[in-house]
């Protein structure tokens, strides 16, 4: 599907310059699929809040029939919507515009300071000092819509300028998606577990890392695996091997977390999903559980001893201990005395 896009386009004549004041046709400001006109950049907020701001501006605009085509009167529009406090819906008297003297009063609106006189020649140059703008000049960005984000200036400076008011389909939410996802929910401390799945992208990836976060600290612990540049659309997580980086890990309860990154310009469409993996400290044998109860000693910090009869039992069980093993260990102590 084509991204929709607002601009401003010609007058009722389907001229520049000498029509009536207002939108005469629905066509002079209005919507509509994106289309390739020459463009040779696209010029994008690096914040989501000013992008929003100055897509709403143009898409509201369009809608507004108050607001026509004329470059001989084209500042007109933003002294407008200035006094309608950045609102091109509350805008009632006739006035015009053209297509870069309305994306730079769109510009203004979301909180940006340019002349409300720029053009398609130096529209860059305006937004540039802010700081707050993006060039973007390859082909992926210029011939194609595939790649556009909401608020989007697709610009060409010898001519027009239209604005993006959808994202492009390598863009949108259903970008990552997690396949088969398989991780333990209990693993002894320095002891291998196997974690695995597949993260897909609609376009390519540019880096999977797999890790568990401190559940208190929310702070990564341990990054097992981080690739740069994966190349495809698919990650197999079963290529991890968590035990290698994990087992320096204390005993506690972390979350594992799969941080997918792709390659949509500077869109930072994260798929995070989190596990909870509790680390418990790895069992004594039988031998050595059988000497501590002959000793009256216990090494797990919950009890002072291993009690008798069913305490004991219901301890060692707490403790990790299979009815069988616990048997065992009976036996054992009972070769004791």
């Amino acid at each position: 599907m084509t991204v929709k896009c607002a601009w401003a386009a010609w007058d009722e004549n389907h001229g520049a310059r000498g029509g009536a004041a207002g939108d005469q046709t629905g066509g002079e400001v209005h919507t509509g699929p994106w289309w390739y006109f020459g463009q040779n950049c696209v010029i994008r907020p690096k914040n989501d809040d000013i992008a929003d701001k100055i897509a709403r501006v143009m898409e509201k605009a369009a809608a507004n029939d108050n607001i026509g085509y004329d470059q001989g009167n084209r500042l007109s529009f933003y002294e407008a919507l200035k006094a309608a406090k950045w609102d091109p819906a509350k805008i009632t008297k006739k006035v015009e515009t053209d297509c870069s003297a309305m994306t730079a009063a769109a510009i203004i609106a979301a909180g940006v300071k340019i002349s409300p006189n720029a053009w398609t020649g130096n529209l860059w140059d305006c937004v540039k000092p802010s700081g707050k703008f993006e060039r973007l000049t390859g082909t992926e960005y210029t011939q194609t819509d595939i790649n556009l984000k909401r608020g989007d200036i697709v610009l060409n400076e010898a001519e027009h300028v239209i604005v993006a008011l959808e994202n492009g389909a390598n863009m949108r939410e259903s970008g990552f998606s997690t396949h088969n996802m398989v991780t333990p929910s209990t693993i002894v401390k320095g002891t291998p577990f196997v974690i695995s799945g597949k993260v897909k992208s609609h376009c390519t990836l540019r880096y999977v890392t797999v890790g568990v976060i401190n559940k208190d600290t929310k702070k990564w612990e341990k990054r097992a695996y981080k690739k740069t540049k994966c190349g495809g659309t698919v990650f197999d997580v079963s290529t991890v091997d968590p035990s290698i980086h994990f087992a320096e890990l204390g005993v506690g309860t972390y979350l594992y977390r799969v941080v997918a990154r792709d390659t949509r310009g500077t869109v930072k469409r994260l798929i995070n999903k989190q596990f909870s993996v509790v680390l418990k400290a790895p069992k004594k044998s039988l031998k050595a559980i059988a000497r501590e109860i002959y000793r009256g000693e216990c090494s797990d910090k919950r009890w002072s001893t291993w009690g008798d009869g069913a305490t004991r039992k219901e301890r060692l069980k707490a403790a990790g201990y299979t009815p069988k093993e616990v048997r065992e260990i009976q036996e054992l102590v009972d070769a004791m005395f």
